[in-house]
């Protein structure tokens, strides 16, 4: 929508990383006033709401690290738990056939 409004101000720039820019940025100044002037609703966030954002990402990010560690931790716990216990049924087994021979 706004690049059809804005056609005259809108350019591609193709940056050396790769990266692309489809606007200028003068454009950003008009975004408020473009959608003031549309029936969709908005909100203009603050800087410190924009932080705060921002902050609630990051820590769900890192709670889903921990998570991750963690599990990972429990699953190579898990198989280490099972190879020593199924080492030691094999010893326990053994003796027992020892004894009944």
């Amino acid at each position: 929508m706004l690049k059809n409004y804005y056609k005259d101000i809108l350019k591609i720039i193709t940056k050396k990383d790769g990266g692309r820019e489809f606007y200028q940025n003068t454009i950003i100044n008009e975004i408020v006033p473009f959608l003031s002037n549309t029936s969709i609703k908005f909100k203009v966030l603050s800087d410190k709401e924009i932080n705060n954002l921002i902050h609630q990402e990051r820590i769900r990010k890192f709670k889903d690290l921990l998570k991750q560690f963690f599990h990972n931790r429990q699953l190579k716990e898990n198989r280490m738990r099972n190879k020593l216990q199924e080492l030691y049924f094999i010893e326990i087994i053994n003796n027992l056939n020892i004894g009944y021979v």
